[in-house]
């Protein structure tokens, strides 16, 4: 094997590598100025995230959920001096797809989401002088639900569920779309609005879509485009905002 000595190795910037160095900047301007926003007053009055009690064991813990919406509401009370007029952020929670050991998941989980809620509805009633929640909805949102019965030590993936929706703009105290109800003939379900142990759904997730969508400032021919299917629907917008 012959060693090559002194290789000259050229490198030209071209139409990627000049679109690569104006990313990389824009990147760090942007850092830049979210760490000069984040170290204002009303971003720093913002409480810390209390622990949560687990209601299974009755200890105390750090809730995940309740961590990022507190970066969440930072955010939120850096706006004015970020310029921002409209945020949408998304947070995370796992713990959900319980085939197993549903009965000990389920009230941990349900008590980080409930304290996490909490959490936020209290900053945002009260973000530097200003109650914010008429101007921020949270809501949930999932791509499947449970069976309504146990497989023995959880339930299994289903269809129809239910979804969360708080903030000052809902229309809050009720129950939309259609409701099952759940009858039990001779050991098992027997509805019209269940198949086997899954509930079906009557509303559709484009109608949920749009409804928040229409709260967001998108007009109905807005909405017929970004969602197509909503034409299938007598109801484009289900009035829970």
């Amino acid at each position: 094997m012959r060693r090559l000595r002194n290789v000259k190795i050229v490198a030209t910037l071209g139409p990627a590598s000049s679109d690569y160095a104006t990313i990389v900047q824009r990147s760090l301007d942007a850092t830049a100025n979210l760490n000069g926003a984040m170290s204002t007053a009303a971003v720093t009055a913002v409480p810390a995230v209390p622990t949560y009690t687990n209601p299974a064991t009755g200890n105390t813990a750090t809730n995940p959920l309740a961590v990022q919406l507190h970066a969440v509401a930072r955010i939120i009370a850096a706006a004015p001096t970020l310029g921002l007029k409209r945020q949408v952020f998304f947070v995370s929670m796992g713990g959900h797809d319980s085939h197993d050991g549903q009965n000990t998941a389920q009230p941990d989980n349900l008590a980080k989401l409930a304290s996490a809620m909490a959490y936020l509805d209290t900053v945002l009633s009260n973000m530097n002088g200003v109650d914010m929640r008429p101007q921020v909805t949270t809501f949930t949102a999932s791509d499947f639900s449970r069976t309504l019965t146990s497989n023995g030590d959880g339930t299994d993936h289903a269809w129809g569920g239910h979804h969360f929706i708080m903030g000052g703009a809902v229309n809050g105290g009720d129950i939309y779309g259609q409701f099952p109800t759940i009858g039990v003939d001779a050991g098992s379900f027997n509805n019209p609005d269940v198949s086997g142990a899954a509930i079906i759904p009557t509303t559709s997730v484009d109608q949920y879509a749009a409804t928040l969508g229409a709260w967001f400032g998108a007009t109905p021919t807005d909405l017929a485009t970004i969602i197509p299917r909503l034409k299938n629907y007598p109801t484009a917008n289900l009035g829970f905002v």
